[in-house]
């Protein structure tokens, strides 16, 4: 392939989540000189183009997180590759654009499959109630805002599954130690503030509003 130069290696963990999400990152553009190298350089990708296929032929709803606007614009390559009806918005969308942008992945029969956005523009304060998947292409290190995009797609049919890409490899493994004790010292602080519930065994069961699944690409 054809690319320009690469950019530079200032922010060592950075540019390893990068490099577990898509080498193309690495350059300024790219022009590869079969379209299918898009797909076959990165496993996520990879994994991403058989597992689409299965949820559209099923009717599902999709919601795609990314952190990296950068990878938005790799992912939406693939998709028109590909041929996939979709949406995106990140923080360059205006105000005014987004809720026109809902009610197009909302409305009834809507063409649009698969809606991207970037975790923190997508992470609060949108209705996707209509969408049943959820994929994080690549987790936050902060717990909260994985966890506010999860809820961001209710499913109005049937619940909500949520898809992780996670790399074996050091840096994602570490960031999901991080976020497991962010979220520990969180539920710690806050059972301190307040006194014991009683036994789960005498409490009404509640499902949870969505089933987590993690994908792990070697």
């Amino acid at each position: 392939m054809e690319g320009g130069g690469a950019r530079g290696l200032q922010n060592a963990a950075m540019h390893l989540r990068k490099a577990c999400n898509h080498p193309y990152l690495f350059l300024s553009t790219y022009e590869p000189h079969d379209p299918e190298e898009l797909i076959r350089a990165s496993g996520k990708l990879e994994l991403l183009d058989r597992i689409l296929p299965k949820l559209q032929a099923t009717g599902h709803r999709v919601l795609l997180f990314s952190q990296m606007t950068r990878a938005l614009d790799i992912i939406q390559d693939f998709l028109v590759l590909r041929g996939y009806a979709h949406l995106r918005l990140d923080g360059s969308v205006k105000a005014e654009d987004r809720g026109a942008m809902l009610e197009a992945f909302n409305a009834p029969g809507s063409e649009y499959f698969i809606f991207m956005l970037s975790t923190r523009a997508g992470g609060l304060g949108l209705n996707l109630q209509t969408a049943d998947t959820v994929i994080l292409f690549d987790s936050d290190w902060n717990p909260q805002a994985d966890l506010q995009v999860c809820m961001g797609g209710q499913g109005e049919r049937r619940g909500v599954v949520v898809v992780e890409r996670r790399g074996v490899v050091v840096v994602e493994r570490r960031g999901v130690v991080v976020v497991e004790e962010g979220m520990s010292r969180e539920c710690g602080t806050i059972h301190a503030w307040h006194p014991p519930t009683p036994p789960l065994s005498s409490l009404p069961y509640h499902p949870p509003p969505f089933r987590r699944r993690t994908e792990r690409i070697v």
